[in-house]
Parts: C-alpha cells; structure tokens; sequence
C-alpha cells in the first residue's frame, strides 16, 4: 500500500494570502471609518423665492422676492504646464452682479500666457563659420560659438539642439567650430 503525504504549502502562497488580507482589511478600515463621505457635486446657484409662498403673508413681500445668499465656492485651482507660471487669482468682496443682484465675493482669474513661440532649428553642420551663425540668427535664434583645434578649418562639426528640431524662440544654439589657429576669419 502505498502513502500519500499532505502536499506542503509552499511560503509565497501564504504571503500572497496575507498581503491580500491585509489589503483588504485596510479597505474596510478606511469604509467603516467614513461611512457618511459621498462625493457630492458642485454647490447650487442662488434661488429666488417669493416671500408670500413662504410666509403666506402678504405684507412679507414688499420686496416681491427674497434671495438666497449664494453658496462660498472655493476657487479652481490648477496645475500650470512646466515652465509656465500659474494664474493669478483675484477675489474682492464687494456687491455680486449675479442674476439675482445679491452681494457676494466675486472671483476672476486671468488667463495663463499662450506658449512660447517654437521655430526650428536650422541644421547647419558642415558649414563655414559665419553663414551658420547667420542661419541661427535669421531663424529667431541666438548662436553661441565654440572652438574646438583640429586639421580641419571653419566649419561647424558638433551643434545643440540638432537641426531641424524645435527650440523656443531666442534660445541659445550652441556649435562647435573646427579650427586650427582660433576664430575663422572671413576672406
């Protein structure tokens, strides 16, 4: 006759069994913890209302309506893309101009700036010293050269950004000019 032995458990089993109860035990604690939280959306506009209806005296609507004061909203606040500034946000606290007339804060935020203006770069590896910086100049670009000795003479070998990709306008491109002897003169 022969003996089956229980098969082993093996030791990951049970740690996946106990890292899910301990999910699961967490995600019942933060439940039962807040049981009331819902999300709720955004607080009504002011109504009006007739003060006869509510009070059913008639001496009451002298006004002819009475407005509910609207609900505080807290304002919209943004993540501005990299590099951009975020938006200015004013509040003043004097008469609202709401369809009602009723006072209140009043809350503007003025626009972000567009995006900078992007050119491309022109590619100008290869090229004598001079007509390169000219290229980067006339393309909205500022040009930064360096000299790098070499046998070869007055023309560009290294540039960054590379050409033909997109730069903001008035950044610096920088290039690397091979010379033996210091700047290129132009004869």
């Amino acid at each position: 006759m022969t003996v089956v032995e229980p098969r082993r458990r093996e030791w990951w089993v049970l740690l996946a069994i106990a890292v899910a109860g301990a999910l699961v035990a967490g995600t019942l604690g933060l439940v039962l913890r807040h049981p009331g939280r819902r999300v709720t959306g955004p607080p009504a506009a002011p109504v009006a209302v007739d003060s006869t209806v509510e009070s059913g005296h008639p001496s009451a609507s002298a006004a002819g309506s009475a407005t509910v004061p609207p609900t505080t909203i807290p304002p919209v606040t943004t993540r501005p893309a990299a590099g951009q500034p975020a938006p200015v946000t004013t509040t003043s606290t004097g008469a609202g101009t709401g369809p009602v007339g009723g006072a209140g804060p009043t809350t503007t935020a003025t626009p972000p700036p567009p995006p900078p203006q992007m050119v491309t770069v022109p590619d100008v590896m290869y090229y004598a010293e001079a007509p390169a910086v000219d290229a980067i100049r006339s393309a909205g670009l500022t040009p930064q050269v360096d000299y790098q000795q070499t046998q070869n003479q007055c023309y560009v070998i290294w540039e960054s950004p590379p050409g033909n990709t997109q730069a903001v306008v008035g950044q610096t491109v920088y290039i690397t000019v091979a010379t033996n002897t210091g700047p290129c003169e132009v004869t």
